[in-house]
């Protein structure tokens, strides 16, 4: 389904519970990328529906919506890394409280949202990080009887680990075990495609393991530069089943690659690419 909203084209590429808008022709730039996604995302709209989104900052901060009647209260959990060990803390100040109707847009910097509020589409902007869709499996073994959890997280290399935040976050919340949901992961940067320095190569070999990380050959004016592959898809994986995560969808498919998604590495552009995770009513 491709749909005109100005001189941008949206695509709906995606299918289950994950959604996928192609932000084709859409210019972000560096500091006004979620006013640019406010601005599309108003003339692009689901019925009955409402896009919520963070100012991504390549952070581990993850908003999460609880709905109580009509009032929606948001609660958020951080993560910062101490060598090779991820501290998540929720947040100490109170939950902020919005009316149902009045919620929508920009919540503040972070780089993740889960919801259990239907009415609301969680989603991110992404050009070769990897989003990561949740959603809980139906009623699992978990105690919780409220509208299922869902929620869209934007996992690039300073945010990778934010899926153990999501997680610790629905539990601490909700009860909900990682046993009971479900993750998948959207298209992104491959392993063979994403290089990065020494010291990048050596931040996230210290925080996840030598197995994600090769050492390849320079090119042309990095010849003689140690440069090192890291596999996201690999980690975020990895992540995912030591959580204890059983159904895990992760296609591989490539942004730089594969010409149909945005990619930075690529085009060296601002183009982006909103994903974003569609709730289900707890009927």
């Amino acid at each position: 389904m491709r749909i005109m909203a100005g001189d941008v084209s949206l695509e709906v590429i995606g299918t289950g519970f994950e959604g996928w808008v192609t932000l084709t022709g859409l210019n972000t730039g560096p500091s006004g990328e979620y006013t640019q996604t406010k601005k599309i995302l108003e003339a692009h709209s689901i019925p009955g529906r409402k896009f919520v989104f963070c100012q991504q900052v390549q952070s581990l901060r993850v908003f999460f919506l609880d709905f109580d009647g009509e009032d929606i209260r948001v609660y958020r959990y951080s993560g910062r890394w101490i060598d090779s060990h991820l501290q998540i803390d929720k947040e100490p100040v109170g939950p902020q409280v919005y009316k149902k109707c009045v919620l929508a847009g920009c919540l503040g910097e972070g780089d993740g949202i889960i919801s259990r509020v239907p009415s609301l589409v969680p989603g991110v902007t992404v050009a070769d990080c990897i989003p990561i869709f949740l959603h809980q499996k139906g009623r699992g073994s978990s105690a919780f009887l409220g509208s299922p959890i869902y929620g869209t997280l934007h996992s690039g290399w300073q945010g990778t680990g934010i899926l153990r935040v999501a997680l610790a976050g629905i539990q601490d919340l909700w009860g909900v075990r990682p046993d009971d949901i479900e993750v998948g992961l959207g298209p992104g940067i491959c392993g063979s495609c994403y290089i990065v320095d020494a010291e990048r190569a050596r931040i996230m070999e210290t925080r996840f393991g030598s197995r994600w990380i090769r050492e390849v050959a320079g090119k042309g004016e990095w010849k003689n530069v140690p440069q090192f592959r890291v596999d996201l898809f690999g980690i975020n994986r990895e992540i995912a089943k030591k959580s204890g995560i059983h159904l895990i969808h992760s296609p591989v498919h490539c942004t730089k690659e594969n010409q149909k998604y945005n990619s930075f590495r690529r085009s060296q552009d601002s183009k982006r690419m909103f994903a974003f995770t569609l709730g289900k009513d707890s009927t």
